[in-house]
């Protein structure tokens, strides 16, 4: 139980986080690429069958052994952990938290395009790092 309270202060300070900088961050919302909800649909789904691709079609033979560990591992945390933790709290410390972050600190002296760039690398960084120990132990 109490790593569960742990998470949910870990979790609200990434929120607060976002929150509090979404008004000082300035971005032109005429460059979105995304313009409706078909579109989007049609991205993620693409997303999905190129990340399916990737895992399985190249890791799996180019990992062995070590990927059934790795599968081991995720499986270990049950599907409703998986799909409701990995979704909702990693999007919102990575994405609302942390790349808000990066977009407040960068805006005011880099050009949007640049900015929102190493926003979205910084972040994916961080979170590839955060998962670097849990694919570790698992081989």
């Amino acid at each position: 139980m109490p790593i569960i309270i742990l998470q949910l202060i870990f979790l609200s300070v990434f929120v607060a986080l976002g929150v509090g900088l979404i008004s000082n961050i300035d971005l032109d919302t005429d460059h979105i690429y995304i313009s409706s909800w078909i579109e989007a649909t049609f991205v993620g789904i693409g997303c999905s069958f190129t990340h399916l691709f990737i895992y399985y079609g190249i890791f799996k033979p180019l990992l062995g052994k070590a990927f059934y560990k790795i599968e081991k591992h995720r499986n270990s945390f049950g599907i409703a952990n998986r799909i409701l933790y990995a979704s909702a709290v990693e999007e919102l410390i990575f994405r609302w938290g942390i790349m808000s972050f990066f977009l407040w600190l960068t805006q005011s002296f880099l050009t949007e395009e640049i900015s929102v760039s190493i926003s979205i690398v910084v972040s994916s960084l961080i979170f590839t790092l955060a998962h670097y120990q849990g694919s570790s132990i698992a081989g």
